[in-house]
């Protein structure tokens, strides 16, 4: 049987045989579902948020305003994260993490495909 490739990118290829990602290679065959995950906002951004909150609502403008921006910026890059799971007989692997949302998406439906033609 020839291989058939369902998707590839940069650092990704997702065949009926392998799927690679990231210099990692799993046997097609060995995977048994992929899922695509989102962690949550960070527990330490939102605690930057609260104290960057109340050195505005104090004296403290500049470390205030220090703390509102980085918990900010924290708080969207941790909300806006998703990670691509596979799951084989050995459990769960973490095969990706990133914040494009669409590109993953991609990536987990060419594995769903690539698993269920096997």
């Amino acid at each position: 049987m020839d291989e058939k490739i369902f998707f590839q990118a940069p650092e990704v290829l997702v065949s009926s045989s392998r799927v690679e990602i990231s210099g990692q290679t799993f046997a097609t065959r060995n995977i048994g579902s992929v899922k695509v995950t989102a962690p949550g906002v960070s527990i330490v951004a939102v605690l930057m948020l609260l104290v960057g909150a109340a050195a505005m609502a104090g004296s403290a403008t500049g470390v205030g305003l220090f703390f509102l921006v980085v918990g900010a910026i924290w708080a969207y890059t941790t909300w806006a994260r998703r990670e691509l799971k596979l799951v084989a007989g050995g459990g769960e692997v973490l095969a990706l993490k990133t914040t494009d949302r669409n590109h993953v998406e991609k990536i987990r439906s060419a594995i769903a495909e690539a698993i269920s033609v096997r």
